[in-house]
C-alpha cells in the first residue's frame, strides 16, 4: 500500500512539474527573457514550491534536488515550449487555463499527501499543500519584479487550499488515498476554472472604500446642489420683490422651478 501511494505521489508530482514548467516558460517568453532565463523560470515555477515544502517538513535535501527526474522534467518542459513556441501560442486559451488549473490541483494534492506521510498535522498539511501549489509562481513573480498575482487577483491559492481541505476530509472518513487525491485535485481544478470563467475575486479593502467614497461624494453632491439652488432661489425672490409688476409672473415661474429643484436635491441627498 505504501509503495503504491509513493508511486502515485511521484507520478502526480512529475505531472505537475511538467505543467508548471510550461507555465513558467510562457511567462518568461512574454517578458522577453533569453533561453537561460526561460530555464530558470521553468525550474523556479515548477519546483520551488516543493522545495519550500520539503524544507519545512524536514525532508532534506529536498526531493527535487535529490532526484534528477524533477529537474529534468522542468527543463524539458522549458525547452519544449521554447523550441515550439510558435505552436504553443496557438493553443486556445481555455486549454492553457485548464492545464494551469490541472497543475495547481496536482501540486496541491501532492504537497498535502507528502506532508501527511511525514506525520504533519492535517491543518498544517493543508497549508503546505497550498504552498506547494503557489510557492513557485510567487517566487517567479518576484524574479520578474512583480507583486505576486496570488496576492492581488484571482481565486488561486484559495482553490489550492480548498482542494487540500477536501483531500484531508476524504482521508478522515476512510477514503483510500487514491480516491481522496482525485477528489481534492478535481475540486481544486473545478474551482479554479469556474473562478476564471465567472471572474471571481476575493474582496479588497479598496473595493469597499471606493463604494463608501462614491456614496459619500453623492451625498455631499446632493447637499451642495441643495445649497446652491436655495441660494439662487433667495436671490430670485429678492429680485422679484424689486422688479416691476410685468415681470412678476416670469420670476414666479422661475422660483417655482427652483423650489422643485431644491426639493429633488434634498431627496437625492437623503437617499444616500
Amino acid at each position: 500500500m505504501k509503495t503504491n501511494a509513493s508511486r502515485l505521489l511521484l507520478i502526480v508530482d512529475l505531472a505537475g512539474t511538467f505543467l508548471f514548467g510550461m507555465e513558467g516558460t510562457m511567462t518568461a517568453i512574454r517578458n522577453d527573457l533569453d533561453f537561460f532565463g526561460v530555464l530558470v523560470l521553468a525550474f523556479t515555477t515548477a519546483l520551488v514550491g516543493g522545495v519550500i515544502r520539503d524544507l519545512l517538513i524536514g525532508a532534506v535535501p529536498p526531493a527535487s534536488l535529490r532526484d534528477s527526474r524533477y529537474a529534468a522534467t522542468a527543463f524539458a518542459a522549458g525547452a519544449t515550449v521554447f523550441v515550439f513556441h510558435h505552436f504553443v501560442v496557438k493553443i486556445p486559451s481555455p486549454v492553457i487555463v485548464g492545464l494551469d488549473a490541472a497543475g495547481l490541483g496536482l501540486f496541491a494534492v501532492a504537497g498535502t499527501e507528502k506532508a501527511l506521510e511525514f506525520g504533519i498535522q492535517p491543518f498544517i498539511a493543508m497549508l503546505l499543500g497550498t504552498i506547494t501549489g503557489v510557492g513557485g509562481g510567487t517566487v517567479r513573480d518576484m524574479f520578474l519584479a512583480q507583486v505576486p498575482s496570488i496576492l492581488r487577483s484571482d481565486i488561486y491559492a484559495t482553490a489550492a487550499l480548498t482542494g487540500a481541505i477536501v483531500l484531508v476530509l476524504a482521508r478522515k472518513v476512510g477514503t483510500s488515498p487514491t480516491v481522496a487525491a482525485f477528489l481534492g485535485g478535481m475540486v481544486c481544478f473545478v474551482l479554479r476554472v469556474v473562478a476564471l470563467w465567472r471572474h471571481w475575486n476575493l474582496p479588497k479593502v479598496g473595493d469597499v472604500d471606493s463604494q463608501h467614497l462614491s456614496g459619500g461624494r453623492s451625498c455631499w453632491y446632493g447637499f451642495a446642489l441643495a445649497a446652491r439652488v436655495s441660494h439662487a432661489a433667495g436671490i430670485s425672490k429678492v429680485r422679484a420683490d424689486d422688479s416691476p409688476g410685468s415681470e412678476r409672473p416670469l420670476l414666479s415661474n422661475q422660483m417655482a422651478r427652483m423650489e422643485e429643484l431644491h426639493r429633488q436635491s434634498i431627496l437625492t441627498a437623503v437617499s444616500y
